[in-house]
């Protein structure tokens, strides 16, 4: 039976989980999010959904674990059929939340993977990423673009490097002034060597064109699909359609 936590520190205080599985999403897109969850259970992962609206969690109350996550002058009834566009004031306060969710989670000594709502399971991927820590000194693994981090897919585990990653280094580098958390991750986190970060295996972990590139070499051994770089809610999904990674009958 799945649960419907009123806020996070509840949720952390509940949760048995050493390391937890989580998005972030409102009610608008709501079909992309059931996809991700759908996608997840047929691997046996549960993903934790931070929601932006009580629409999306009277809309997901029996399929997942849902965290009310109301604050930061988004969310609440105003907004579930808001769609946060691209590039905007509004997108951006949204996604840096990743780093705030996942820096409270890291807080009480628990790792986390997190993943973009367009995002899809293929295999279970939990073990995979947890191995990878193994044995190694690095805090942080993230999906790769070719050059450098894609946040739309990555893990921390705790220690004392990735629990200084909170508000207060965020507001200390200026991420106000940044429209978008990769570039902030890049230039700041990346460049600066805050943490020591590894590059999951693109074949393992792909994104938009080189999966479509590569799809017959990779489509047997990749873990998940993260379908980004493409323009448009409803284009976005004829591509998951495409590919067979749509699992909503509509």
């Amino acid at each position: 039976m799945y649960k419907i936590y009123e806020n996070i520190d509840v949720f952390l205080q509940d949760s048995k989980n050493n390391t937890i599985v989580f998005c972030v999403a409102n009610n608008a897109v709501l079909d992309m999010v059931k996809n991700l969850l759908y996608s997840a259970v047929k691997n046996s992962i549960n993903i934790v959904v931070f929601a932006l609206d009580n629409e999306i969690v009277n809309n997901l109350k029996d399929l997942c674990d849902i965290v009310k996550y109301y604050d930061n002058g988004f969310g609440g009834q105003n907004s579930k059929d808001k769609f946060y566009r691209y590039g905007t004031e509004a997108f951006k306060n949204v996604i840096f939340q990743r780093f705030f969710i996942g820096n409270e989670i890291l807080k009480v000594n628990k790792s986390y993977i997190y993943l973009d709502t367009d995002v899809v399971v293929t295999k279970n991927f939990v073990d995979d990423i947890l191995e990878q820590y193994k044995n190694t000194n690095y805090d942080c693994l993230s999906q790769f673009n070719g050059t450098d981090c894609c946040t739309g897919f990555f893990s921390m585990i705790p220690n004392k490097k990735t629990k200084e990653i909170d508000l207060n280094f965020f507001k200390k580098h200026n991420y106000e002034k940044y429209n978008l958390n990769q570039p902030f991750f890049n230039g700041i986190i990346l460049k600066n060597k805050i943490l020591n970060i590894k590059f999951l295996n693109r074949s393992h972990y792909p994104n938009g064109r080189f999966y479509y590139d590569n799809y017959n070499k990779i489509k047997n051994v990749c873990y998940i699909v993260h379908y980004n770089g493409i323009i448009g809610y409803d284009t976005k999904i004829k591509k998951m359609k495409f590919y067979n990674n749509w699992f909503i009958s509509n």
